[in-house]
């Protein structure tokens, strides 16, 4: 198994800065639109590629990162894309697509209320008003049209799992799995509950990492949820 990871921030231009900066200083859907450009790239440079089984391509993002999978999930080709890991998604940002192409994994730490005011908004129900979601060119068709800074700005974004009841019907297969002692960015450091103040100055919930077990759980389950979706 190969593996190819990128840093969309470095790929723009922007050096020098930590994940901490950018997770604290920039809006979701300045991140998003990064990483759903540097991402596209990277899959289209891939499958030209004769060392790379391009039958057998896998993502994984985590966060702003996992919202970006979400979206690729209606992008790529079935052809060469058997499956998209996605932990502790947002809806915030680009929005997500009317409907996937390949089978996607939701991965949700049942600690994870990170970015969220409430202590008990877990990132499954994470919403916002639609005024913090934009469109973008590169976007597919999805609830960002509806739902925006310029369509019903006051509305509410739909949470991740009104998303996923919204579009199972017409998708690949959607699986959603939860993991006990986890929290957001799992493999980011062992679990730590804390909160942290935003560059706009509110104090949100950043709850990060998980415990050992936890992480082989994790492991576990994406290593069935890939091998459950090898075969072309």
């Amino acid at each position: 198994m190969a593996t190819l990871v990128f840093d969309a921030y470095e790929m723009q231009g922007f050096t020098g800065r930590t994940s901490g900066f950018w997770a604290l200083q920039a809006s979701n859907e300045a991140r998003q639109r990064m990483l759903l450009t540097t991402a596209w790239a990277a899959y289209q440079w891939a499958i030209t590629r004769a060392d790379i089984d391009t039958r057998r391509i896998y993502f994984f993002g985590v966060s702003n990162g996992a919202a970006v999978v979400a979206n690729l999930a209606a992008m790529v080709d079935p052809v060469h894309v058997r499956g998209l890991i996605a932990e502790g998604i947002t809806p915030i940002g680009l929005g997500l697509p009317d409907k996937t192409r390949v089978p996607l994994m939701l991965a949700f730490g049942r600690l994870d209320n990170f970015g969220a005011v409430q202590d008990d908004m877990w990132r499954w129900r994470l919403t916002a008003q639609c005024r913090l979601n934009i469109t973008f060119d590169l976007s597919p068709p999805g609830t960002s049209q509806r739902c925006s800074n310029q369509s019903q700005p006051q509305a509410l974004i739909p949470t991740p799992l009104e998303w996923v009841d919204k579009v199972k019907a017409v998708s690949a297969p959607i699986e959603v799995a939860y993991f006990e002692d986890m929290a957001h960015n799992a493999y980011y450091e062992p679990l730590r509950i804390r909160k942290n103040t935003w560059g706009n100055g509110q104090t949100l919930n950043a709850t990060l990492g998980a415990a050992t077990k936890a992480l082989e759980a994790f492991m576990a389950a994406m290593m069935a949820f890939i091998e459950k979706n090898a075969k072309p």
